[in-house]
């Protein structure tokens, strides 16, 4: 998925790019070939295990995906989280502990779609809400459609491993939030952003309180 969005913003750049775009075709496609060439030591091997193992398609691929109210994860760590014999984790995965970026990032990353915007913007929204709904597994059709139609996605097992884009994509849009806000003199955007901050903290409070549990130990 990661290849996937840099096409995309590669592809948009293409679009808008005036007399440049031969350079941008070169580099563009020396990146693959400089990537495929430093890890075939490892890819050739890994991808000649996968055509003479036993797995196949949707083999246990829909196992640890990520629970409905694993989303209040990016913003408290270990949110629901239970102990297990593994350690620490969500009730439906065991993958990973946490993907928590904390409320700060994430009320940058709503300041930057809804006052910032723009096509660079609106496809890191777009990639980073298809990972957050993949992860859920077979609770939403949409995996299970991308699972039939593609036959990578029924290779690889735990859906959970989708949060992993986010990670990147929430930080870029909370970048460009702060880039734009550098540019202005504090004023009124700064304040409504620590508003927007507050209000998330203040809802996960009431939350915690509401469900009777501590954010960190479940």
């Amino acid at each position: 998925l990661s290849w996937l969005l840099l096409g995309a913003l590669f592809a948009r750049e293409f679009l808008l790019a005036g007399t440049a775009r031969w350079k941008m075709i070169f580099r563009a496609a020396s990146v693959p070939v400089l990537v495929a060439l430093l890890c075939a030591a490892q890819l050739l091997p890994f991808l000649d295990l996968v055509r003479q193992s036993s797995r196949v398609q949707n083999f246990d691929s829909a196992s640890w995906p990520m629970p409905p109210s694993g989303w209040l994860n990016f913003l408290a760590p270990q949110f629901l989280a239970h102990v297990t014999n593994l350690g620490v984790f969500q009730s439906s995965q065991a993958w990973t502990a946490s993907y928590y970026v904390g409320a700060f990032t994430i009320a940058l990353a709503v300041w930057t779609v809804w006052r910032v915007g723009g096509g660079k913007v609106w496809l890191l929204v777009i990639a980073t809400g298809l990972c957050l709904l993949l992860a859920l597994g077979t609770a939403t059709p949409v995996y299970l459609w991308i699972m039939a139609h593609t036959g990578v996605v029924g290779l690889m097992r735990f859906p959970v491993k989708f949060v992993i884009l986010p990670e990147f994509t929430l930080p870029l849009l909370a970048a460009l939030a702060l880039a734009n806000l550098g540019r202005k003199p504090p004023g009124k955007d700064w304040w409504l952003l620590c508003g927007i901050i507050l209000a998330m903290m203040i809802s996960l409070v009431w939350l915690s309180w509401e469900l009777n549990i501590h954010p960190a130990c479940g």
